[in-house]
């Protein structure tokens, strides 16, 4: 799988269940979402997860409203859907590299280990669901998008996302504060105004 894509569902629902099957046959269980994991989650329709540390303490799941990050001990992020711009699946490294809309970081990584200990065994870890929940939701997000080339020669895009409520929001890349040059600042602040009139969303 390219780093640049997300795990696709085609074909992938018949490999993971041939994993499961291979997985039964010699004796191993999957490794799942801990208790104390689950009593810290937010209300809400679990889609997958996935632990983030070797340990098994630290998972990432993917919910009806967003991408919670949870450990044993607490919720440690919540982000919505609408906040998540784009996603990347490394095979090689199993690690996703999420671009976030809302946070200073602006990209999230999470490493995701093959096994992790759990019930006293080392028990296999599936992406597939995960994967898929993930995809679609950021892609289930997103209204509308436009992209332009910079007088720069940057590229820039606005997406146009829908959250949980109904609501729609605006999300530049790169953000007009941060244009590198004042032509480009204003293509940008163009280009906003452009995505947002498509949708009726007031700009003012």
């Amino acid at each position: 799988m390219s780093s640049a894509r997300w795990p696709r569902s085609h074909g992938r629902d018949e490999e993971e269940r041939r994993r499961r099957r291979r997985w039964r046959r010699r004796g191993l269980t999957p490794a799942s979402l801990p208790a104390p994991c689950r009593a810290n989650l937010p209300a809400g329709r679990l889609l997958g997860a996935v632990p983030i540390d070797e340990s098994g303490e630290s998972w990432a799941v993917a919910m009806a409203s967003g991408l919670v990050i949870v450990s044993t001990d607490a919720l440690a992020a919540d982000h919505p859907w609408e906040r998540i711009d784009k996603g990347s699946w490394d095979a090689e490294a199993r690690a996703f590299t999420l671009t976030l809309s809302d946070a200073p970081e602006r990209c999230l990584s999470l490493t995701v280990p093959a096994r992790i200990q759990q019930g006293g065994a080392a028990r296999p870890v599936a992406v597939d669901r995960f994967a898929r929940a993930l995809r679609q939701r950021v892609e289930a997000s997103l209204v509308h998008l436009v992209t332009r080339i910079l007088p720069s020669g940057a590229q820039a895009r606005v997406a146009i996302r829908r959250g949980a409520d109904g609501a729609l929001s605006a999300v530049a890349s790169p953000e007009p504060a941060s244009a590198a040059t004042a032509e480009d600042r204003a293509e940008l602040e163009a280009l906003l105004r452009e995505a947002c009139d498509s949708v009726g969303l007031d700009t003012r």
